[in-house]
């Protein structure tokens, strides 16, 4: 049996801690129809070039609040882009945006950031086509950090639905498994990226809530 799920948008939202470093110019979620959705984004930057960056990203399921689905992870980004196949789950998020995007180069930065019409389908060719998400509302936040100083926020919410009529007790338990198996490789990932995040090796399991 072959469970598969879908993943679309459903919200964006972006926020900048420091204006005086970046301000995002767009932040948009625009449904074309029924079938094509896409996410814009532009960020100005105004200290130029930008030369130490670092994201840390997490994916968290809503369950009474947004809760960790897989762990938070915090990676050099300049690093990682000279050398990206060491790291397998960074690899694998920044997959995500990659394509539409013109930070798909190693640093210095000195130009605007852009992402230009990500289609929601690329993100079921990301996410879901490696793991099976169980059916729900979910959550992938990006802290973005220059220097070490926190500048940005942004949250994708995300919507997991069944693309088969299989039952959610199936499908529920075809993701924990792949899950499961993932959980190996995340670990290893995260030595791969010298963090000294602490937060980097919560469990999946974790309940710490960080929205209502």
């Amino acid at each position: 049996m072959t469970v598969d799920s879908l993943m679309e948008f459903t919200n964006i939202q972006c926020e900048t801690l420091n204006k005086d470093f970046a301000f995002f110019e767009y932040c948009l979620l625009k449904s074309v129809n029924r079938t094509y959705k896409y996410v814009s984004v532009k960020v100005k930057l105004l200290k130029t070039p930008i030369t130490r960056i670092k994201i840390r990203f997490g994916l968290y399921k809503r369950l009474n609040g947004y809760k960790p689905f897989l762990n938070n992870m915090t990676f050099d980004a300049c690093r990682f882009l000279i050398s990206p196949n060491p790291n397998p789950v960074t690899l694998y998020f920044y997959n995500f945006f990659n394509e539409y995007s013109n930070i798909n180069h190693p640093c210095p930065y000195d130009h605007d950031i852009v992402w230009d019409k990500m289609p929601y389908h690329s993100v079921n060719n990301t996410l879901t086509k490696i793991l099976p998400f169980p059916e729900g509302k979910y959550m992938l936040e990006g802290h973005w950090i220059a220097y070490d100083i926190y500048r940005a926020i942004t949250k994708h919410e995300l919507l997991a639905r069944p693309s088969q009529l299989e039952s959610q007790t199936e499908i529920n338990l075809m993701a924990s498994l792949r899950i499961l198996l993932s959980f190996g490789v995340w670990r290893r990932a995260e030595e791969s990226c010298g963090t000294d995040d602490q937060s980097s090796v919560l469990p999946i399991w974790a309940s710490r809530d960080i929205s209502s």
